[in-house]
Protein backbone atom coordinates (compact mmCIF):
# COMPACT_ATOMS: atom_id res chain seq x y z
CA UNK A 1 0.00 0.00 0.00
CA UNK A 2 2.62 2.29 1.14
CA UNK A 3 4.48 1.38 -2.71
CA UNK A 4 1.22 2.65 -4.40
CA UNK A 5 0.81 5.99 -2.37
CA UNK A 6 4.69 6.74 -3.08
CA UNK A 7 3.71 6.18 -6.77
CA UNK A 8 0.97 7.86 -6.96
CA UNK A 9 2.19 10.92 -5.53
CA UNK A 10 5.72 10.54 -7.83
CA UNK A 11 3.19 10.59 -11.36
CA UNK A 12 1.10 13.41 -9.85
CA UNK A 13 4.14 15.68 -8.45
CA UNK A 14 7.13 14.10 -10.00
CA UNK A 15 8.66 13.69 -6.43
CA UNK A 16 9.76 10.53 -6.24
CA UNK A 17 9.22 10.39 -2.66
CA UNK A 18 7.45 10.83 0.79
CA UNK A 19 8.87 12.61 3.69
CA UNK A 20 6.86 11.38 7.04
CA UNK A 21 7.98 13.98 9.69
CA UNK A 22 5.40 12.49 12.29
CA UNK A 23 3.11 14.19 14.38
CA UNK A 24 5.62 15.49 16.92
CA UNK A 25 5.04 19.58 18.14
CA UNK A 26 7.61 21.75 20.13
CA UNK A 27 5.73 21.70 24.05
CA UNK A 28 3.01 19.11 23.16
CA UNK A 29 3.42 15.37 24.16
CA UNK A 30 5.08 12.73 21.68
CA UNK A 31 2.55 10.96 19.57
CA UNK A 32 2.93 7.06 19.78
CA UNK A 33 -0.30 5.80 17.98
CA UNK A 34 -4.34 7.18 17.49
CA UNK A 35 -5.15 7.19 20.60
CA UNK A 36 -2.80 10.07 20.96
CA UNK A 37 -3.73 12.34 18.55
CA UNK A 38 -4.77 15.19 19.56
CA UNK A 39 -6.92 16.99 16.95
CA UNK A 40 -6.41 20.52 18.43
CA UNK A 41 -2.82 19.84 17.52
CA UNK A 42 -3.46 19.65 13.67
CA UNK A 43 -5.83 22.01 13.55
CA UNK A 44 -3.21 25.18 15.21
CA UNK A 45 0.21 23.60 13.92
CA UNK A 46 1.57 24.01 10.46
CA UNK A 47 0.68 20.39 9.73
CA UNK A 48 -1.57 20.79 5.91
CA UNK A 49 -2.59 17.36 5.65
CA UNK A 50 -3.38 14.61 8.12
CA UNK A 51 -3.54 10.71 6.95
CA UNK A 52 -5.13 8.76 9.48
CA UNK A 53 -5.58 4.85 9.05
CA UNK A 54 -8.79 5.53 6.51
CA UNK A 55 -9.46 8.86 6.94
CA UNK A 56 -7.40 12.07 5.31
CA UNK A 57 -7.59 15.31 6.85
CA UNK A 58 -6.68 18.66 4.93
CA UNK A 59 -6.12 21.86 6.22
CA UNK A 60 -8.08 24.80 4.52
CA UNK A 61 -6.43 28.06 3.93
CA UNK A 62 -8.97 30.40 4.55
CA UNK A 63 -9.94 28.40 8.12
CA UNK A 64 -10.05 31.76 10.58
CA UNK A 65 -7.46 31.73 12.89
CA UNK A 66 -5.30 29.32 11.40
CA UNK A 67 -1.61 30.33 9.72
Amino acid sequence: MLRAVIRSFHVATTVPMVLNTSFNVMGRPMVHDVEDIDVGVFLTSDIDVLDLEDALFREEADRPGVR
